[in-house]
């Protein structure tokens, strides 16, 4: 008997672990130092759930199902910039509104060409889900140094009032026809 309560206590352990693993949007995070061709934009879907809430007596326990999406990186008036947003999936049970962070990054690299992602910009707005105009965050940066392929990064983190989210970002990667720095360079050189 006592092997059994060990053994179930064990499973029930292995099954917590799992179902707390963090997920990525595009895979296992990569070695930052090397870049990858340009990623398509693929949706993620998370689930999270309400933080403890009494109503009644008893704990709410509804089911939050969003997308976390970013735009690609793009040259717009001298500059380049990328959205983020969420959207709510059918069935989901979430606030009309969410925290929604994104990061620009530039692929820059150093005089003994050691390359990697540097933030050159960042924004955080509240915004409802759908995307478009006022439903977004926007990172932008000046194309300080002309027009030329660069490798630049959107990363995106929505965090939702009231609800625990899991700590994922969503990132997409693209040449654009910018250079914000003088370090800048194509990132699939």
């Amino acid at each position: 008997m006592t092997t059994r309560i060990t053994v179930s206590l064990l499973l029930i352990a292995v099954l917590l672990t799992a179902a707390s693993a963090t997920v990525f949007a595009d895979g296992p995070p990569e070695d930052e130092n090397e870049p990858v061709d340009q990623q398509q934009v693929e949706t993620q879907e998370t689930a999270s759930t309400p933080k403890s809430r009494d109503v009644g007596g008893a704990e709410a326990m509804g089911l939050c199902l969003y997308q976390t999406l970013a735009d690609w990186p793009h040259y717009s008036r001298s500059d380049v910039s990328a959205h983020g947003y969420w959207k709510i999936l059918p069935g989901g049970d979430c606030p009309s509104r969410a925290w929604v962070t994104i990061w620009l990054y530039e692929w820059q690299c150093d005089d003994d060409d050691d390359c990697d992602w540097e933030q050159i910009g960042k924004d955080r707005q509240r915004v409802r889900a759908g995307g478009g105009h006022g439903r977004r965050a926007t990172a932008r940066a000046r194309c300080g140094y002309g027009r030329a392929w660069t490798g630049f990064r959107a990363t995106v983190d929505v965090d939702i009032p009231g609800v625990i989210d899991p700590p994922d970002r969503y990132s997409v990667n693209v040449n654009v026809d910018c250079r914000v720095s003088s370090s800048g360079r194509r990132y699939d050189d």
